[in-house]
């Protein structure tokens, strides 16, 4: 089954499935299986000079015992013969993580040199021996899912203009996350894959009800709260070569009508509680932290609140369930420094959560913007369960990595990019990279939550893509006039592009502006190649004036 671009009304939204989840013993479920899930993944996007890590995960082995034998992986392009890859002995791939008696995770490793470049298809298989049944698994081994190749593009290129910044997912699941319905991928893996693809940070932002639970059971709660000290000293100690590794909780906290909204706290060192919605027995009668609390809390520990999706309306039965709610413009107003509005794709949820942002904006909140794709793994694919119990959809359109936050300025440690989410030297995209500077060079960002002065008399829109991304089409400059939070944003500057460029600057005069803006901002759109979906864009965060 394919999975809808916008998965908000579905029940449960998860990667990498849990299968084995009943409500009681003879419960019917379609996707139960008596051996572990097998799932193999891969990165969408190789960057310049890094070998292809091909993950393997094989869960819940202490359920059901399983041998791994005849593994092996091809690799080719549309209409070419296939070039296959032997991994006889797949022990040597293994990753060491703290939940091995339950998960075994390997990645297996291809040169670069022996992958072609450009747009090329990879499938995985695995012999599969559980007691006396012997079985090949293709891709997974999840039912109802389509075991379709994984798809990836070898970049001769760097993301666009990452000379100016630092690229980055801000809503990533590991392994921390584990539930009825879900479990993600070993904190190792993420680094070694967010490398791979070319990210230089991660947050990595585990629920806080999974958090508060006991290594050993998802369902037992630890007031010693060993999960979460395990998950710290894991991110502390894992050994990176590159790639940033924000410490982060995504908390379920209480909005303004006292349902459930979930809150990306970046940055964190204390835990925050939070388990409305965790679906584990007697957890609701705790006391629940409102946004406003939550935020306080983040703060306290010089950390950055970032609303989570807040432009998806819960479905059904999360509101009948899980009490789930949707973000307001009064939630947002408690103090939230950032909102992930694009972790999607380009989908109802996008377009709710970007009208949400420029009504805060045209009301003199200066709110960032930020991106992340809530993967639980989903390094090449998003896979949930659709329907409880009877089928897994797939989505190729939502990935780790897909929808990025740029932080303007080279940023080599977690505190510098803190605090340049902070100072609000953000872009989100989906490929190209776009900027408002003070000149021609890409590195005076004008781009911060400190207003401009009135005597700044031109600013410049910078924007560069990629051949991967395709030429830049359009660059559009939006904003509001001081006193008009009641109006439609204006329309400063539009520009559409006939020669197909990969790198445009373009210079506003102010003072041809009609009237003193409050705030402006920018759009970037490219002419993607098909295989990114045709089109690619890219928003900055506001300039205020003062």
């Amino acid at each position: 089954m394919q999975l809808p671009g916008d998965s908000s009304s579905l029940f449960f939204i998860a990667l990498y499935a849990e299968t084995h989840f009943w409500f009681f013993r003879w419960f019917p479920s379609f996707l139960f299986a008596r051996e572990p899930e097998v799932i193999f993944d891969a990165p969408r996007r190789l960057e310049p000079g890094e070998d292809l890590p091909v993950l393997l995960i094989v869960n819940d082995l202490h359920r059901f015992p399983a041998e791994l034998s005849g593994c092996a992986v091809a690799v080719s392009r549309s209409h070419a013969t296939p070039k296959r890859f032997d991994f006889p002995s797949i022990t040597e791939f293994e990753v060491e993580h703290p939940f091995r008696r339950s998960m075994r995770a390997f990645i297996l490793r291809i040169p670069r040199a022996e992958l072609p470049s450009g747009l090329f298809y990879i499938t995985c298989r695995i012999t599969v021996k559980c007691g006396n049944k012997r079985h090949v698994v293709i891709n997974d081994n999840l039912r109802t899912t389509g075991k379709l190749s994984f798809v990836c593009f070898a970049a001769d290129d760097h993301l666009p203009g990452s000379g100016f910044c630092s690229y980055g997912d801000l809503h990533v699941h590991s392994q921390y996350s584990q539930s009825h319905v879900e479990f993600g991928p070993p904190i190792a893996v993420i680094d070694s894959l967010a490398r791979a693809s070319g990210l230089s940070f991660a947050a990595l932002t585990d629920h806080s009800y999974d958090l508060a639970c006991s290594m050993d059971n998802y369902l037992v709660p630890d007031p010693n709260l060993e999960r979460w000290k395990t998950f710290q000293r894991e991110i502390s100690e894992i050994k990176r070569r590159g790639v940033i590794l924000i410490p982060g909780e995504e908390v379920s906290c209480l909005n303004n009508k006292k349902e459930v909204v979930h809150l990306c706290g970046l940055g964190l060192r204390e835990f925050i509680p939070g388990n409305l919605d965790g679906a584990r027995k007697n957890r609701q009668r705790d006391r629940q932290l409102t946004v406003s609390e939550t935020v306080h809390a983040i703060h306290e520990q010089g950390g950055i609140a970032s609303a989570a999706h807040p432009g998806v309306k819960p479905g059904f039965f999360q509101r009948l369930f899980l009490r789930r709610g949707a973000w307001s413009e009064q939630d947002v107003q408690c103090g939230i420094d950032a909102m992930q509005i694009l972790n999607n794709g380009f989908t109802p949820s996008w377009l709710n959560g970007k009208s949400m942002w420029i009504n805060m904006l045209q009301c003199g909140y200066n709110v960032l913007l930020a991106a992340g794709n809530d993967a639980h793994g989903d390094f090449n694919r998003y896979r949930a369960i659709t329907i409880p119990f009877l089928s897994i959809g797939e989505n190729q359109g939502r990935f780790m990595g897909y929808a990025k936050t740029g932080v303007y300025g080279k940023r080599g440690t977690v505190s510098s990019l803190i605090a340049g989410i902070r100072e609000g030297a953000t872009f989100i995209t989906t490929g190209p990279f776009a900027a408002i500077c003070f000149s021609n060079s890409c590195a005076e960002t004008a781009v911060s939550r400190r207003p401009v002065c009135g005597d700044v008399r031109e600013l410049y829109i910078h924007a560069i893509s990629t051949p991967e991304y395709g030429p830049v089409r359009t660059v559009k400059v939006y904003g509001c006039g001081d006193g008009d939070e009641n109006l439609p944003e204006k329309r400063y500057f539009n520009r559409c592009y006939t020669e197909a460029p990969l790198k445009v600057c373009e210079r506003i005069e102010l003072s041809s502006l009609p009237g003193r803006p409050l705030y402006i901002r920018a759009e970037v759109v490219c002419d993607a190649p098909a295989s990114h979906g045709g089109k690619s864009a890219a928003f900055t965060s506001a300039v205020f004036f003062r």
